[in-house]
Formats: structure tokens, C-alpha cells, sequence
């Protein structure tokens, strides 16, 4: 009996974890436009693996987390890094919660705590209203693409095309089989068809809706710069200050290493949109990276950032719904469009598994 074939765009996480999930049953290809697979937002991250603590006020965010995290653990484990200590810190001026509401949170979604502090070159308490230390991990980036490529390599069914970006897609005048169109890294052009198509594009998610006549959600974009700095007394610990416009520092895979965020800074441009992203490849390239300015304000909670060294800045474009600032919501939808199509509008990393046995699950329907 021959597999159903199934195109899936966009070869980070999401897109990863879809193959994986259909390709026991199908003959999956999937494109990236890159050349090699999870550059984009699942490259452009602190790769912090969430429980929840990081959205007091979106218990729907928490609990999609707290849900998803077994499937993750068990397609993905392998790449998390545990068995550190991870700080959150609430601030005493300009916070969007209370330590009383973070606790009252923190209990009433169970998530473990203890009130407790890093050294005060990672925290300066004088600053702060309370700080709680949890066991919430990360994942290994570099571990992460290896274990992906590992598992694509292992199954025959599954063909990954780096440097190839898909330009459009459209419906067979005789049938519901999809044509996909592709332009190669050498700009040559090509096209197949597929029973099924999945959307796991992240930044173009509104492009695959337009190309087929779906709905066109508007969306919020967001270009985000983080950067990666290195410590001269490294400690493997996260510190995050938080409900507002505060900073983020995350252990990267290497010692020393930490992915530094700065809400107030990280931000370079906000706009809404129902097309595709608003900065070409050239706008971003040209962006001049913040870390002077987060160099110069962040040490006002955590001292160490002073004498940092700047390694280099990330990029990445962070599509969410708009006016979610109330909330801080970041949920994971999976859209059936009907006629063998399916997006992924992506929320939190640890969700993608779920999201890709969702799919499974309606495309066996």
C-alpha cells in the first residue's frame, strides 16, 4: 500500500517533530528555505525548556506547557540540560505581578519553589522583592539539531531539503492534491505534489494561507535581538527578573556561556501585519546590536552582565497575536484549513511534540 505523501514547510522544531510523528506512516519531504535545519525561531531563543513560571498571567500558557512536557521529554529528552538552579526574581518597581500573586500563582498551577537567592553578582537583592529558585531547565542546542539530524538519518521515509523555499502552493484542478512550488539555493525552480500539506513556517505563517485562500489572521511581528556573552567567572544558572521590562540571563550548552535578554532592549521593531514578515534579510543584517545599552542598565539587577563579553547577536522575527500584552500569552494553535492542509502557529518549544500528534491524529481521521 503506498504511504500517503506529505509536504511540510519549514524545518525547524515544529516542522521537525511533525516529520518525525508522520513519517511511521507517510512519506514526508520537508523544506527549509536555510541551509540547515532549526536556524530560525528554534534557533533564536534562550532555550529555556518552560514549566511555567515565565507566564503568571496566562494559566493557558502554563498549562499547555505542563501537558506537553512528556511528549517532548520523549521524543526530545536527550537534549535537556537539568540539574541547575533556575532564578526568578520579581522587582520591586515596575512589575506586572507581586511576590504574593507570583506565589499564589506558582501554588495554584504546582509548580515547586523555594525562596532563595543566587550571589549577589547574579542578583542584586537591593533591587528586587523576592526571588525563588526552581529546577526548570534548558535544552542543548547544538545537541538538539543532532539528535533531529540522527533521527531523519534513521528513517528512510523521511527526506529533509535544506536551501530550498517554498514560493507558493496551490490546489490540483483535477483533485485535492497539492502542488508545491520551490526555488532552490541555486535559483532554479521546481514543483511536487503532496496528499498533504503542513504549514510550520513560524515568521511566514500567513504566506501558505494566502497562496490556498485560508483565513489570514493578523499577526504581531516582532523583531528580537538576543545575545550570547561569555562570563569570566562562570555558574550554571538561569536568573530572570520579571513581570515587565526587566533582563533574562540563560546557560547556554557551554560553560560560561548565557543567552542575554533584555526586554526593553531586545525589542527592535514591533509591527502587525496579515502577509508575511516585515523586514527583509537586508533590514536585519543592518541592525545595529543593543548589548552597549544592555551593558550599561542591566547590572542594576544582575552585576555579572558588567563585564560580560559580547560574542555575538541573534536575530529572529517573533510572530504572536496581537494585544496579548495583557496576558503575555504564547499558546500553540494547530489549524486544520480542511482539504489535507494543517498550520502550526507556534507557541512554546516544549508544545511541538504535542502539536505534531495532534496533526498525526486528524490526518488518520
Amino acid at each position: 500500500m503506498q504511504r500517503p505523501r506529505v509536504a511540510i514547510i519549514g524545518a525547524g522544531i515544529f516542522g521537525i517533530s511533525c516529520a518525525l510523528e508522520l513519517g511511521e506512516t507517510c512519506q514526508v519531504t520537508v523544506y527549509e528555505q536555510n541551509s540547515e535545519i532549526m536556524r530560525g525561531g528554534t534557533y533564536g531563543n534562550q532555550y529555556r525548556h518552560h514549566f511555567g513560571y515565565h507566564y503568571p498571567r496566562s494559566p493557558e500558557t502554563v498549562r499547555q506547557c505542563q501537558e506537553a512536557e512528556k511528549d517532548f521529554v520523549d521524543l526530545w529528552g536527550e537534549a535537556i540540560i537539568g540539574d541547575f538552579p533556575a532564578y526568578y526574581a520579581i522587582a520591586t518597581e515596575g512589575s506586572k505581578i507581586t511576590a504574593e500573586q507570583f506565589f499564589a500563582f506558582c501554588e495554584s498551577q504546582k509548580l515547586p519553589y523555594e525562596i532563595s537567592y543566587p550571589s549577589r553578582d547574579f542578583l542584586d537583592r537591593s533591587h528586587v522583592e523576592t526571588c525563588v529558585k526552581t529546577k526548570e531547565p534548558v535544552y542543548n542546542y547544538s545537541r538538539l539539531c543532532k539528535l533531529a539530524s540522527d533521527k531523519i538519518l534513521s528513517n528512510p521515509h523521511i527526506q529533509v531539503k535544506t536551501g530550498n523555499t517554498v514560493v507558493g502552493c496551490e490546489f490540483s484542478k483535477v483533485d485535492d492534491t497539492k502542488i508545491v512550488f520551490v526555488k532552490t539555493a541555486q535559483g532554479d525552480t521546481y514543483h511536487d505534489s503532496f496528499d498533504f500539506v503542513i504549514n510550520a513556517t513560524y515568521a511566514n505563517h500567513n504566506q501558505f494561507c494566502n497562496w490556498l485562500g485560508f483565513a489570514v489572521p493578523p499577526i504581531e511581528f516582532r523583531l528580537k535581538e538576543l545575545v550570547v556573552v561569555e562570563l569570566p567567572k562562570p555558574k550554571f544558572l538561569a536568573v530572570t527578573v520579571m513581570d515587565g521590562p526587566f533582563v533574562t540571563l540563560v546557560p547556554m550548552g557551554k560553560e560560561g556561556r548565557y543567552t542575554l535578554g533584555d526586554v526593553a532592549r531586545s525589542l527592535h521593531d514591533v509591527k502587525i501585519s496579515n502577509d508575511g514578515p516585515p523586514w527583509s534579510k537586508a533590514d536585519i543584517a543592518g541592525r545595529v546590536s543593543r548589548f552597549p545599552e544592555m551593558q550599561e542598565n542591566d547590572p542594576f539587577f544582575i552585576p555579572a552582565i558588567k563585564d560580560a563579553k559580547y560574542i555575538q547577536s541573534i536575530y529572529s522575527i517573533l510572530p504572536i497575536r496581537p494585544n496579548s500584552d495583557a496576558t503575555d500569552e504564547r499558546i500553540t494553535s494547530v489549524t486544520n484549513h480542511g482539504r489535507g492542509c494543517w498550520s502550526v502557529f507556534e507557541g512554546k518549544i516544549i508544545t511541538c511534540v504535542t502539536a505534531a500528534k495532534t496533526i498525526k491524529r486528524n490526518l488518520q481521521m
